[in-house]
């Protein structure tokens, strides 16, 4: 960490201790499957805040994904076209963007805070177990993973070429300590923000109220839809359906085809809401496990009870 912390004094000396207008004011970092975009569609419903076109450019992430997945993870990965994403933004408003790979990435903090020194920091963080299953089963949904969970986990956390786009992360994305600490140190307590998934849930209005304030934009002048929740589970409803979803050639044509008829033919052929089956209770003691002392450290560092963060621990 000596390293980074160099680099932070050296920008500082630089006297770049404002942020550079062109940039973003605020960044949602993470964690992934955390609610990183309902939290993004919320604040784009303000007046005074414009979200990035993209709603997960990966820029500062500097991600490199397999062949494989490039469709599944599409990336910016150069300056002007990632500024553009910004090019609608009126003078005097916010401007910000949402990429859960940034709070997994080492490198992404220290190259935010080149560009927005000042930038603002959000970073939602989820009970780190349902967190894992809840990405296993949007893999699952999306045909690019056909293991049960308890072989996806081993095998995933056993690979030795891990990434944003190269391996799952099942079990990495949920060890929050170490990200967390590294935007702490980077950016310091008053220019962060960290919130948790069960909050956003149960609580989403009081929450939305303390994330503008946090922006300092008027909390009144949000219209979005307090009962809206994004990304809701949803199982493919056969394995055809399941096939379609992971073809990266279908994928790709998709793109093409208007969002509201994509959204129609997925609700209504690919997908259908149930409930989300059960996790099974040799995975559930195996990220246990992992995760626990992890989660004492982050309670240390954030000096917060993180209570919330074992919703389904002890839950059979």
């Amino acid at each position: 960490m000596e390293r980074s912390h160099q680099r932070v004094e050296k920008i500082k000396k630089e006297n770049l201790n404002k942020s550079l207008s062109r940039w973003p004011n605020f960044y949602i970092v993470g964690a992934a499957k955390c609610g990183t975009t309902s939290l993004y569609y919320y604040l784009n419903s303000h007046p005074n805040v414009y979200m990035s076109t993209m709603k997960e450019p990966h820029f500062f992430a500097q991600v490199n994904p397999t062949k494989e997945q490039r469709h599944i993870v599409p990336v910016v990965s150069n300056e002007v076209d990632y500024l553009k994403l910004f090019e609608g933004c009126e003078d005097g408003m916010l401007k910000g963007e949402a990429s859960p790979s940034y709070l997994w990435s080492e490198k992404a903090p220290l190259n935010i805070y080149e560009k927005a020194p000042d930038g603002k920091i959000i970073i939602l963080l989820r009970d780190p177990i349902e967190r894992a299953y809840s990405h296993y089963l949007m893999d699952f949904r999306q045909g690019v993973q056909t293991k049960s969970f308890y072989e996806a986990l081993k095998e995933d956390y056993s690979k030795k070429e891990k990434g944003w786009g190269v391996s799952h992360l099942y079990v990495e994305l949920g060890l929050y300590y170490e990200q967390v600490k590294r935007y702490l140190e980077t950016f310091g307590d008053d220019q962060i923000k960290v919130l948790l998934f069960e909050d956003l849930k149960s609580n989403r209005e009081s929450l939305m109220e303390e994330i503008c304030g946090f922006l300092d934009v008027d909390f009144n002048l949000l219209a979005f839809e307090k009962d809206k929740v994004y990304l809701r589970y949803a199982a493919p409803r056969n394995k055809l359906a399941q096939k379609v979803m992971g073809n990266p050639m279908i994928r790709n044509a998709a793109k093409f085809v208007p969002q509201a008829f994509r959204t129609g033919i997925k609700d209504k052929v690919l997908f259908k809401r149930t409930e989300k089956p059960k996790m099974d209770e040799n995975s559930k003691n195996f990220l246990k496990e992992v995760y626990e002392t992890d989660l004492q450290q982050l309670e240390s560092l954030l000096n917060k009870d993180l209570s919330k963060l074992r919703k389904v621990w002890d839950v059979n």
